[in-house]
């Protein structure tokens, strides 16, 4: 799997950016968080913008190195996949 670090956009105005030593910038907040690979996901062990700290985001890396949300971790461990209408991607662009 190529590297994910980089910058990526939504195209709505929210940026993130995922640093080589697994941290997480949120361009637009200054927010931080972390992020690992788990079982060929993209795992923020704790998400930005519309999730408690408790939980956690795992997207998909997309053939074109875009991210896409494809579920959520509760505190409890349990997942729950994310509808295809309420899915976000974010666009790779450095």
């Amino acid at each position: 799997m190529k590297s994910v670090a980089g910058t990526y956009d939504t195209g709505f105005g929210n940026r993130i950016v995922l640093l080589d030593n697994g941290g997480i910038e949120g361009d637009d907040r200054g927010e931080k968080a972390e992020w690992k690979i788990a079982d060929g996901d993209l795992v923020f062990q704790r998400m930005l913008y519309e999730l408690p700290n408790d939980q956690k985001g795992v997207c998909s890396v997309n053939k074109d190195d875009s991210i896409t949300l494809i579920a959520i971790i509760d505190e409890d461990g349990k997942r729950e996949e994310v509808p295809k209408e309420h899915q976000v991607t974010w666009k790779k662009i450095q």
